[in-house]
C-alpha cells in the first residue's frame, strides 16, 4: 500500500494504491519512493467509517489530500519513466527529500540494522513506519508508548538544540537562526509533515523570530499561533487525529505541568527531579489526550506512567545517537574519510538500544490489565468529559486564589 501521484491529462492528484505482490516475479520489489509506472485500474472514491468506528478513514485521508483509491493487480503494472515537470516545485522538493529518507534508511539497513530494532529507529529518527509489524503497533499501543514512534516536538527540539549549539559555539547565533529554521522544515518536509512535526516546527520558528526580536515568549500564545497557521493553510488538518491528539498533549502541558509539579514537589537531587518532572509531563498531557484516545481507539493503557519513565530516556539517546551516525555520514562524505569502524559501533548501539526498549514495552504489555478495552464514547460524552475538566481546573484557580486572599496565622 502506497501514497502515489497520478499525472494524466488533467491535474495531477494523489491516489492511495494498493498493490498486489506477485510472491513469483516479485516485481513489486522495483517500486521505491520516486518510482514511475504506467498502470491500469479503477479509481473510487474512499471507503465510509464503519457504523461502530470513530475513526473517519475518507476524511483522513482528505486531510492529506488524498482524493481516491484504487487496487491495481500485479499484471496491470508496468515500470516506466515518467516526468515530473508538471507537478509544482513543492512536490519536487519532497520528492527529493523523499529519495533522500529512503537512502538514509536504508543505510541503517546496510550497515547491519534488521528486525524491529531496525523498524523502530527508522520510525523513530525518520518518521518511516513501514516496516513497523503489527504486533510490534499493538505493543507501543497497549503500553502507551504509541507517541514515540511519532514524529513530534522531541525530534525537531533536538535538531534545533544541535544546530544552536553549533551556531553558539561560532558565535553565529543571530545569522544561524536563519539557516537552522530552513533546516528544521527541510526535515519536515522530508518526514512527511505529520501534524505533531508541523506543529513542532511552526513552534520553533515562531519561537526563533521571538528570541531574534528579544521579545518575550509565551508558549500559550506560540501554540495558539501555530494552531492558527495551520488551520488557514489547510482547514481539514482540525479534523485530523493527530493535529488533535498533539495539540491536546502540548495544551495539557502548558495549562497543568506547573500545578503538578507543586503537587509533586520539587525534589533537589537529580534523578528524583527527573522523576517527577517525567511524572507531571506524561499526567498532565495525558489529562486533555486521554478521552481522545478512548474516543477514537476504544483503549486507554493503564501503565502509561511507567512506560514513559522507560520509553522516554531510552528514546531520547537513540535519537541523539541515531543523529550522531548520521553526522559521521556526512562528514565522512564531505571529507572523504572512511569511519566504518566508528559506524559499526554505532549501529550495535542503536541496535541494543532498541532491542531494550521493544523488550521493555512488550514485557509491560502482557502486564494484566495493561489496556483497558473496547471503551465506548460517543462525542457528547467526549464533550461532557472536557466541560467536567474545565469546571474542575476552574474550581481549583478559584479556590486557590481565595485561599491566598484569607488570613492566616503564622
Amino acid at each position: 500500500m502506497a501514497e502515489m501521484i497520478v499525472m494524466g491529462q488533467g491535474k495531477p492528484f494523489l491516489a492511495r494504491a494498493t498493490i498486489l505482490r506477485d510472491s513469483l516475479t516479485r516485481r513489486y520489489e522495483q517500486l521505491h519512493v520516486g518510482s514511475g509506472m504506467a498502470a491500469c485500474s479503477r479509481f473510487e472514491q474512499p471507503e465510509l467509517p464503519a457504523a461502530n468506528s470513530h475513526f473517519d478513514y475518507q476524511r483522513w485521508l482528505h486531510v492529506r489530500g488524498v482524493v481516491s483509491t484504487t487496487f491495481i493487480s500485479d499484471e496491470d503494472w508496468d515500470p516506466a519513466r515518467v516526468s515530473n515537470a508538471s507537478l509544482s516545485r513543492l512536490w519536487r522538493v519532497r520528492l527529493r527529500l523523499l529519495k533522500f529518507r529512503q537512502q538514509a534508511v536504508s543505510s541503517l539497513r546496510d550497515a547491519g540494522l534488521g528486525g524491529q530494532e531496525y523498524a523502530v529507529v527508522a520510525a523513530m529518527a525518520f518518521g518511516d513506519k513501514s516496516a513497523i509489524a503489527k504486533n510490534t503497533r499493538e505493543t507501543y499501543s497497549v503500553s502507551g508508548a504509541s507517541h514515540v514512534l511519532a514524529l513530534s516536538g522531541l525530534h525537531l527540539s533536538i535538531i534545533y538544540m544541535l544546530l544552536t549549539f553549533i551556531f553558539v559555539r561560532l558565535r553565529w547565533l543571530r545569522t544561524g537562526l536563519f539557516f537552522t529554521i530552513p533546516a528544521i522544515w527541510l526535515f519536515s518536509l522530508m518526514v512527511g509533515l505529520s501534524p505533531s512535526v508541523t506543529r513542532a516546527a511552526t513552534m520553533l520558528t515562531v519561537c526563533a523570530f521571538v528570541a531574534l526580536l528579544g521579545r518575550k515568549l509565551i508558549s500559550l500564545n506560540t501554540l495558539s499561533l501555530a494552531a492558527i497557521i495551520m488551520l488557514v493553510a489547510n482547514p481539514l488538518a482540525l479534523w485530523d487525529v493527530g493535529f488533535q491528539l498533539s495539540f491536546t498533549a502540548v495544551l495539557g502541558i502548558l495549562l497543568f505541568h506547573d500545578t503538578l509539579m507543586n503537587w509533586l514537589g520539587n525534589p533537589k537531587q537529580i534523578v528524583l527531579a527527573w522523576l517527577v518532572e517525567t511524572v507531571a509531563v506524561s499526567l498532565s498531557a495525558q489529562i486533555l489526550t486521554a478521552p481522545l484516545v478512548a474516543f477514537y481507539f476504544g483503549r486507554f493503557p493503564t501503565y502509561f506512567l511507567i512506560t514513559n519513565l522507560i520509553a522516554i530516556p531510552i528514546v531520547t539517546i537513540i535519537l541523539y545517537v541515531a543523529a550522531f551516525y548520521f553526522l559521521m555520514i556526512g562528514c565522512g562524505v564531505l571529507f572523504g574519510v572512511s569511519l566504518s569502524v566508528l559506524q559499526s559501533i554505532v549501529v550495535q548501539i542503536l541496535e541494543r538500544l532498541s532491542f531494550m526498549l521493544n523488550f521493555s514495552l512488550d514485557h509491560i504489555a502482557s502486564w494484566p490489565c495493561s489496556s483497558i478495552e473496547e471503551i465506548s464514547l460517543n462525542k457528547l460524552q467526549v464533550v461532557i468529559i472536557y466541560v467536567l475538566i474545565a469546571v474542575v481546573a476552574a474550581l481549583y484557580i478559584l479556590l486557590k486564589k481565595y485561599w491566598k486572599q484569607q488570613p492566616h496565622d503564622e
